[in-house]
């Protein structure tokens, strides 16, 4: 990319079709809308039957500091999984990112981390983490991945 590509209101402008960053900036442009979004680890829910309402804690996934507060949500929902990630919209609906990401303790070096399913052998999927590129084998992803019609 070169300066000429970005507008003076930061939109990027058509760049030449010849160019190697055609792909990647288009990519980046269609995928803008992700920076709206938040991304959750749903700690704790509890659905009370009698309200119709489930409280939600979840810590907010921003920044590069290992300690996250948690915050608390109310939502009309009784689907939300505990221990799962979620993309929370503009009106503040949660959406399961499972079995896209999955956030865990990595057994190699014990931090906690967003993995991504890397390859699906016959034994099952292979996990691997986004931020540090350990994997870790999981057997009960496939079952998830075939859910939502990628095997």
């Amino acid at each position: 990319m070169v300066l000429r590509d970005i507008g003076h209101d930061g939109s990027l402008a058509a760049p030449d079709p010849t160019s190697s960053w055609v792909i990647p900036l288009k990519l980046l442009d269609r995928a803008r809308f992700l920076a709206d979004l938040r991304l959750a680890h749903f700690t704790d829910v509890r659905w009370d039957q009698l309200l119709g309402s489930a409280t939600v804690d979840y810590r907010s996934m921003m920044g590069d500091h290992p300690v996250v507060s948690t915050n608390t949500m109310s939502s009309s929902r009784n689907n939300l999984e505990p221990d799962s990630l979620y993309l929370i919209d503009r009106e503040h609906g949660p959406h399961l990112l499972r079995p896209f990401l999955i956030g865990r303790p990595c057994p190699r070096c014990r931090n906690w981390s967003i993995f991504h399913v890397d390859q699906v052998p016959r034994s099952g999927a292979v996990l691997k983490s986004l931020d540090h590129s350990h994997t870790l084998p999981d057997a009960a992803v496939g079952a998830s991945l075939s859910a939502v019609g990628l095997l």
